[in-house]
C-alpha cells in the first residue's frame, strides 16, 4: 500500500517535471536563421492582413496598406524578430517582456515614422486624434496593443510557427527564404523608385504633425 502510494507520488512528480520542461521548451528555444527569416515574412504578412481588414471594417474599402507594394508590412516583421532576439532572455518574467516590448515598440514605430516623413515627406499613419500621442507617430493605446502582441509572439505564435517551419525539409526552407528575400528586395527597390502613396495610405505631414497629451 505504502509502496503503491510512493510510486504514484513519484509518477506525479515526474509528470509535473516533464510538463514544466515542455512548457519551458515552448518558448525557451534557439531559433534557426531560416526560421527567423520565415517568421519575419509571416509577421509582416499577418500585419498587412490586419491593417487591410481593419480598413475594410472602418472605411469599407480594400486598401493596400504599407510602404511597399507587396503583401507585407516590414515594421511588423522587424518588431516580431526583435521580440525573439532581444526579449527571449526575459521570457521567465512576463511583466518585463511587456514593459520592454512597450518601450521598444514605441522607439521602433516613432523612428520609422520619422524616417518616412523625412525621406518621403508624408505620413503613413497618424495618431494625432488619440490621447497621449507624440507627433502623431505613437500613442498610448496602440503601443499597449503592440506590447500584448509581442507577448503573444514570444509565448505562443513563434514556438508554434517554428514547429511548423521545422517540418519543412532544409533544402526547401533555404529555397523559400531565398525566393522571399529576392522578391522583398525587388519590392524595396521598386517602392523606393515609385513610392506607394494616396488616399488611405499617406497624408500630408504639415497637416498632421502636433503633440497631444
Amino acid at each position: 500500500m505504502a509502496r503503491d502510494m510512493v510510486i504514484r507520488i513519484s509518477e506525479g512528480v515526474r509528470r509535473q517535471f516533464t510538463q514544466e520542461r515542455f512548457i519551458a521548451a515552448e518558448y525557451d528555444r534557439a531559433y534557426s536563421l531560416t526560421s527567423m527569416i520565415l517568421f519575419f515574412f509571416s509577421a509582416s504578412t499577418v500585419g498587412w492582413l490586419w491593417e487591410v481588414f481593419l480598413h475594410i471594417f472602418i472605411d469599407g474599402a480594400i486598401i493596400n496598406r504599407g510602404t511597399t507594394w507587396g503583401p507585407w508590412l516590414p515594421i511588423y516583421g522587424v518588431g516580431g524578430v526583435m521580440t525573439l532576439v532581444l526579449l527571449k532572455r526575459f521570457a521567465d518574467k512576463p511583466l518585463h517582456v511587456f514593459v520592454f516590448a512597450y518601450v521598444g515598440s514605441g522607439i521602433l514605430e516613432y523612428t520609422t515614422g520619422w524616417a518616412l516623413e523625412q525621406f518621403r515627406g508624408v505620413k503613413y499613419w497618424d495618431y494625432s486624434e488619440s490621447l497621449f500621442n507624440i507627433n502623431g507617430r505613437v500613442c498610448l493605446e496602440v503601443l499597449a496593443l503592440f506590447a500584448v502582441g509581442a507577448c503573444a509572439i514570444l509565448y505562443i505564435a513563434a514556438p508554434v510557427m517554428d514547429d511548423l517551419f521545422r517540418k519543412i525539409p532544409r533544402t526547401g526552407k533555404i529555397v523559400l527564404c531565398v525566393v522571399l528575400i529576392t522578391l522583398f528586395t525587388v519590392d524595396l527597390v521598386f517602392s523606393a523608385i515609385y513610392p506607394k502613396m494616396g488616399p488611405g495610405i499617406t497624408m500630408d505631414v504639415s497637416e498632421t504633425t502636433r503633440w497631444i497629451f
